[in-house]
This record gives C-alpha cells, sequence and structure tokens, in this order.
C-alpha cells in the first residue's frame, strides 16, 4: 500500500522542498520506490530532480497547475511505494493533498513568525481527519528558546525529537541536484545522521497510518 506524506507549511523559508529531496533520497537510496509530487508553483523540487539528472527513483511528478494536483497524487501513487508531496509556503492547495495523505509534516523554525503560522495547516488537517508531527529544522542547538518553541508546538501536536540542524551543505546541495547527506563534507555525516532518523520517525508513522 502506498503511503503519503504531504509537507506542509504556511509561509515560506521553512524548508520544505529541502526535506522533501532529502528524505525522498534517503528513502529511495534505501531500496524504496519514491515519487515525489511538487505542487509549489516555484517548481523548485523539480528544478533540483533536473539537476540530480532525471532519476528513475525518486521519479518526480508536477503539478504545477491547480486542478491536476488530485489526479497528479494518484498518478504517482501507482509507481511507488512512497509518495512525498512539496506545497506551497501558503494555503493553495493545501486541502486537496492533505485529503489525501497519510501524514503531514510540517517543518518549523524556531522562531514566532513560524510558530504563529502553523495553526491554518493544523486547521486544514483536523477537518481531513488526518495526523501531523512537527518536525524543528534549521535549529541551532545553543539557542536558547529551542525548548520553549517545542513546548509550544506541543500543544498543538506530535513534535519529533529528530531535529534538524542548520548548516551549509543542505541549500549547497541542492544547488547541484544533491543532498546534504550526500555530499563530501565533513557536516554530510550529521546531515545523514539527522535525515536518517527523521526519516525512521516520520516513516513509522505514515505506515501505521496507512495501515489502519
Amino acid at each position: 500500500m502506498t503511503k503519503t506524506i504531504v509537507v506542509a507549511a504556511c509561509k515560506g523559508g521553512s524548508g520544505k522542498t529541502t526535506l522533501c529531496a532529502a528524505l525522498a533520497a534517503h528513502a529511495s537510496s534505501a531500496g524504496q520506490r519514491v515519487s515525489i509530487v511538487d505542487a509549489d508553483p516555484q517548481q523548485s523540487l523539480g528544478l533540483w530532480y533536473e539537476r540530480r539528472g532525471w532519476p528513475e527513483n525518486p521519479g518526480c511528478f508536477s503539478a504545477a497547475d491547480e486542478h491536476d494536483l488530485r489526479g497528479t497524487i494518484a498518478k504517482a501513487c501507482t509507481e511507488a511505494d512512497w509518495v512525498i508531496v512539496d506545497l506551497p509556503g501558503s494555503l493553495m492547495r493545501t486541502d486537496i493533498a492533505i485529503r489525501h495523505a497519510d501524514l503531514i509534516l510540517i517543518p518549523v523554525r524556531a522562531s514566532m513568525l513560524d510558530l504563529e503560522a502553523v495553526n491554518p495547516i493544523c486547521e486544514v488537517g483536523d477537518e481531513a481527519g488526518v495526523a501531523r508531527v512537527f518536525v524543528v529544522n534549521a535549529a541551532d542547538k545553543d539557542w536558547k528558546l529551542l525548548g520553549s518553541a517545542m513546548d509550544a508546538l506541543g500543544e498543538l501536536g506530535t513534535v519529533l525529537p529528530e531535529t534538524i540542524r542548520y548548516h551549509e551543505g543542505h541549500p549547497a546541495a541542492m544547488a547541484i541536484g544533491q543532498t546534504a547527506a550526500e555530499l563530501k563534507s565533513p557536516s554530510s555525516r550529521i546531515a545523514k545522521t539527522e535525515i536518517t532518523a527523521l526519516w525512521a520517525a516520520v516513516s513509522k508513522r505514515a505506515a501505521r497510518k496507512a495501515r489502519a
């Protein structure tokens, strides 16, 4: 049974596209068949896929037109074990994608602007009856308010302990069609460890929903 993870945030800059690419690359390298759906009009995930050389796994489906998103997700599901959907940094098309999801992954940076922007996504998820988890992205482990931010998110849903720290490997890798875990740099080991842990947590929860 194909499992669908929707990566959603109601503002730009949360790191949705980078997380989609990293999770898709990791899952495919572990032997899973993965399809990514780029539902953001900017098509940044699709451009990353092109720079990667149009691999068969993960495969990529573009949903640039609002009216074809439902069909695009359905088509992606026929060709993969996992479908990962990258949404715009707004509510555009969010309800359509979430209705087809087994899990909503909401990346949040530890800032007040990000914390204030999660409520609309939560409301859409609640209306559709789809579970959600938060991941703190681009985190600084020395930031004194990190714990307070995670506590605030905890009132709205499950906050994964598997945070993603900030380092320059993530944007650098996206520019060349790779992920930070794939780079030959000192930070790649950290990135690989974090993404491996995040995928384990997210895939477990999505699979549990799909079996229900």
